[in-house]
């Protein structure tokens, strides 16, 4: 896929109509996984066997999208009815503070609703026709 910005980026094929709804509504994106406990299943980060397995069971049919932290924050209101207590997001504290961007974990059974729910918010309504 293409980013706004012209980038070439390759993109899980699950979470693609996500992030085209996301950059559609001028939300940018960092990284996202369509399921990130197959992510850590199949060696996707530099951890022990052991610690791998914990995260692939922890996360197993979860999402993953990590945005700058102003985004995901409109994001979390964009999407306040699809939440329930399986959605988490987290932003890292280094020792010189926050780092910019936050990572949301959702279940991936929502990303289509997700996706539709921000296309719907980007749709040109009658009046701006």
């Amino acid at each position: 896929m293409r980013r706004p910005d012209g980038r070439r980026v390759e993109i899980d094929v699950q979470m693609a109509g996500l992030v085209q709804a996301l950059w559609a509504t001028g939300l940018d994106t960092i990284e996202c996984c369509e399921d990130t406990g197959d992510f850590y299943a199949l060696g996707g980060a530099a951890l022990s066997p052991a610690e791998r397995f914990r995260r692939a069971t922890y996360f197993d049919g979860f999402a993953y999208l990590g945005m700058p932290t102003p985004d995901l924050q409109l994001l979390l209101g964009i999407a306040h009815d699809l939440r329930d207590a399986q959605w988490a997001a987290a932003s890292v504290l280094e020792p010189t503070g926050l780092r910019p961007e936050s990572v949301l974990y959702f279940p991936a059974d929502r990303i289509d609703e997700l996706a539709e729910l921000l296309a719907r918010r980007s749709a040109p309504t009658p009046a701006q026709h």
